[in-house]
């Protein structure tokens, strides 16, 4: 794919932080998955939270993590939509693109 996927609960990934993703619910989900690091991100009070990064399939499969509302996922191609789209689902929310095009476990819709 080149480019990142986005998991969100709006229609467009860049309006993400208007409905976040539940940073509990990625936080569960996360724990099931591998370890990969942390990132940490600026809030709007300028603090910074740190959240975990992992990785789908160890140790060179896509790397998501909580950013601004949204679950970012880069590295990722084809044969990794039908689990991201399980994750996204897990946390009621759907798997988009950078272009906005949805995904379901078939690949884009």
């Amino acid at each position: 794919m080149g480019y990142d996927l986005h998991i969100v609960h709006t229609a467009d990934w860049l309006d993400a932080a208007d409905a976040p993703v539940d940073p509990e619910a990625w936080a569960r989900e996360a724990a099931t998955l591998a370890p990969y690091g942390e990132i940490g991100t600026i809030g709007d009070d300028g603090q910074v939270t740190m959240h975990p990064v992992v990785c789908l399939q160890p140790p060179e499969g896509p790397t998501l993590h909580l950013d601004r509302g949204r679950v970012r996922i880069e590295g990722a191609d084809e044969s990794h939509v039908p689990a991201l789209v399980q994750i996204a689902r897990r946390l009621g929310a759907r798997l988009v693109g950078d272009d906005g095009e949805e995904y379901d476990e078939g690949g884009e819709i």
